[in-house]
């Protein structure tokens, strides 16, 4: 991951922890590709424990390998919620997880 990259993610890692928050769940494409440099257009991505988890669908996996450092890929091949349950990122049921309010409502979160 190029230095750009790993200083946003820092910046982040600092932001969520001062915030009071476990992680973010972030949606929108703008800032996946302000994070990751990804360019797709269908992706999410989580960013817990110093740690990123990025989520695509089958269009996208050779792209995702090329501009996704530093973040665990997950190809979806059913739901974007099934895909994460599978991947088990979470440590525990009693979190507390932000996201983006402006780009996802607080019933689909």
């Amino acid at each position: 991951m190029s230095s750009i990259f790993i200083n946003r993610f820092n910046k982040l890692y600092t932001i969520i922890s001062d915030s009071g928050y476990d992680g973010l769940y972030i949606t929108n494409l703008t800032n996946i590709r302000y994070l990751t440099g990804f360019t797709g257009s269908a992706g999410l991505l989580i960013v817990y424990k110093n740690s990123s988890f990025f989520f695509t669908d089958g269009r996208y996996i050779q792209q995702s390998k090329e501009q996704i450092h530093d973040s665990k890929i997950t190809i979806i091949t059913s739901s974007y919620f099934e895909a994460i349950k599978e991947q088990k990122i979470f440590s525990s049921n009693n979190l507390n997880i932000g996201f983006e309010s402006h780009h996802m409502s607080f019933s689909y979160y």
